[in-house]
């Protein structure tokens, strides 16, 4: 299975800290060895890096899993937000329900990171040299290694998608202006919001939102390119026709924002 990513995501390495003193948690039934779909449902994606205080931001993304005679392998690519990604094969073991990854790091680091809760892992990384800091990786969605740079594109859209039946839609689109980047008057009326084409997708409900016949002919790409099927409030952040951002309103406000704010000073 593999899965288009284009997401960009942002977080502190404070919460690597804070993450790897959680203990393990189960994310399997414990009692049953997990079936190669449930591992790649719960593994397939992007995962953000943190690896201790002051460590740049990096991503893991998982574009497959394979059977393994002792478990499972997945296949990956790892690298920074702002810098080209490079091939690491991530070793993946399941027991009593708890998962456990294994990954050399194209720095010759050696990360080891067990299951936490849901999307999220924590551990250790140990470097060419012996030392060990905190290693954390989270589920950010659609995140992809290098989305950031380049030049400032000519053109940047966001499209929200939204359903009949969400009461957070329904609070997003009739949200007072004065509450900023959380209601889209908000939004529209910030400098980042004039800063982009603002396109609207009106579904009947949140879990069916990826029928093609409420998407725009002009917007129809984006079923095949990042992942609408279900969920709302979202917000698919598309620069230049390239998927950079498909996130909710939380992340949306936190880490979309910010970067229309960056692509727009970026050098032509």
């Amino acid at each position: 299975m593999k899965l288009p990513v284009f997401v960009v995501a942002v977080a502190t390495a404070a919460s690597a800290l804070a993450l790897a003193e959680t203990p393990p948690r189960a994310i399997f039934p414990p009692d049953l060895a997990p079936a190669l779909a449930e591992v790649e449902r719960s593994l397939v994606g992007s995962w953000l890096v943190e690896a201790g205080k002051g460590a740049k931001q990096r991503v893991l993304v998982v574009q497959e899993v394979v059977t393994q005679a002792n478990g499972f392998s997945a296949r990956a690519d790892y690298g920074g937000i702002d810098a080209a990604a490079e091939p690491v094969s991530v070793g993946v073991k399941v027991a009593a329900g708890i998962a456990t990854l294994d990954f050399r790091l194209p720095t010759g680091a050696v990360a080891r990171a067990v299951s936490v809760g849901r999307g999220r892992f924590a551990g250790d990384v140990t470097d060419p040299a012996g030392k060990a800091r905190p290693i954390a990786l989270r589920l950010a969605g659609d995140v992809t290694p290098g989305a950031m740079t380049g030049k400032r594109p000519k053109e940047m859209t966001v499209v929200y998608v939204s359903a009949a039946n969400c009461p957070y839609c329904s609070v997003y689109e009739t949200g007072a202006t004065s509450n900023g980047y959380k209601s889209k008057s908000g939004f529209l009326a910030a400098p980042e919001g004039k800063l982009v084409t603002f396109r609207q997708i009106n579904t009947g409900n949140f879990m069916h939102t990826g029928d093609p016949k409420f998407w725009p002919d002009d917007l129809q790409w984006i079923l095949g390119a990042t992942y609408v099927a279900s969920g709302t409030p979202r917000f698919v952040f598309v620069a230049d026709g390239k998927v950079l951002a498909n996130v909710r309103l939380g992340a949306f406000v936190s880490e979309v924002v910010p970067r229309i704010r960056q692509l727009a000073a970026a050098p032509p």
